[in-house]
């Protein structure tokens, strides 16, 4: 369980202990081992991505948050919400929203980052690329982040290479989540659930569910894992591209809904299926493609409630319809909060995104991270 505060306490103060922070890491090989081990095991033609990376230029005005919401609260308690936005087919816009607005943080050309998640004991964020990325070195691409939280801000670090599986590099990593003790999992479309040890150099992983599918984020929920199917079903080919929508689970145990939970031992489930597809109507939304366990707010909290982010068109979620008034045409991200004791699910247009930005009709948000101060 994690519990929020107004004070940092171990985490980042001001840039001086974020760079000791990183020092750290670099001087005990805690961040250089698996980037070395992992290029030199996969054959890498460079541990170098900078040529595909560059900070955004900021929009014509600050966005503020819109009213409050159901994230308010984490916002209220320091907390600082990261993300990854799909512009086209495979670059990649990494973001940030606190209270005091939203923000871009860098962007990297042909990055195909589909997967994002905060590891607590690092104190880093990790991000996870799809067979999209170009050069095809980086298919699977696990990246290392340092957010700056009190400032909404994030430095990418480096690659770490991908995800071994036996002798195979896991290339379409569409969902990363870490547990409590740091154990990193992933869902490979092209051969299903991974459990990679926190302390591995290289990035070594083993099988858990050998079952290919399209499954577009995960979280991790004590024992058990939540994923987020892309409208289709598991056991497609090995690309996992799916064509089946909206159905639950079929007489033969073929999971074909949007939303799934994997606990060991037992069969998968669909909680809370029929208040998430109704979600996806209202908000006219092509699919969910982001999910992040929102952190206990006090110690005598339970940790009960998931962060949903939409794939929506441009303008869904404004009450009338319409962008806003002399600010021409805005893109508009909408997030949802899932409780899963009774499925409850509470729904919000955070924020708009100027389109001179992310010059399309949709907001493809493919990884959620809320980083809060422990």
């Amino acid at each position: 369980m994690l519990s929020c505060s107004k004070n940092w306490n171990n985490f980042y103060k001001k840039p001086a202990d974020f760079l000791s922070k990183i020092s750290f890491l670099l001087v005990t090989g805690l961040l250089v081992a698996p980037i070395m081990s992992a290029h030199a095991e996969t054959d890498r033609v460079s541990t170098d991505f900078s040529d595909r990376l560059s900070n955004v230029d900021p929009p014509d005005q600050v966005n503020s948050p819109n009213h409050p919401g159901p994230l308010t609260p984490y916002f209220n308690a320091g907390c600082a919400l990261y993300g990854v936005d799909d512009y086209l087919l495979n670059d990649s816009y990494f973001f940030c929203v606190n209270d005091q607005g939203f923000q871009f943080n860098f962007f990297i050309d042909g990055g195909d980052y589909e997967g994002l998640d905060y590891n607590n004991k690092l104190g880093l964020l990790f991000a996870s690329a799809g067979d999209d990325a170009v050069p095809k070195e980086f298919r699977g691409d696990i990246l290392a982040i340092a957010p700056i939280p009190e400032n909404c801000d994030a430095i990418a670090l480096d690659s770490l290479g991908p995800v071994m599986v036996g002798n195979r590099a896991m290339e379409e990593v569409d969902g990363i989540a870490f547990d409590n003790q740091g154990n990193l999992f992933g869902w490979a479309q092209e051969a299903g659930l991974f459990k990679v040890n926190a302390d591995a150099s290289p990035l070594v992983g083993e099988m858990l569910l050998n079952q290919p599918g399209e499954v577009e984020d995960i979280a991790v929920v004590g024992d058990c894992i939540i994923g987020l199917l892309n409208q289709g079903q598991l056991g497609q080919a090995e690309d996992g591209h799916s064509k089946d929508v909206n159905a639950a689970v079929d007489t033969n145990g073929v999971i074909k809904a949007n939303y799934v939970m994997y606990c060991p031992g037992q069969p998968l489930q669909t909680p809370c299926e029929t208040e998430v597809v109704n979600a996806l109507r209202e908000y006219k939304a092509v699919e969910i493609e982001a999910i992040e366990i929102l952190p206990a707010l006090s110690l005598s909290e339970e940790t009960t409630k998931v962060l949903l982010g939409f794939h929506t068109n441009s303008h869904v979620g404004h009450s009338n319809g319409n962008p806003p008034p002399g600010n021409g045409s805005y893109n508009t991200l909408v997030l949802g909060i899932l409780d899963v004791t009774n499925c409850s699910l509470q729904t919000q247009t955070i924020y708009d995104i100027p389109r001179h930005i992310i010059e399309t009709d949709n907001l493809d948000v493919e990884g959620l991270a809320m980083v809060c101060p422990i």
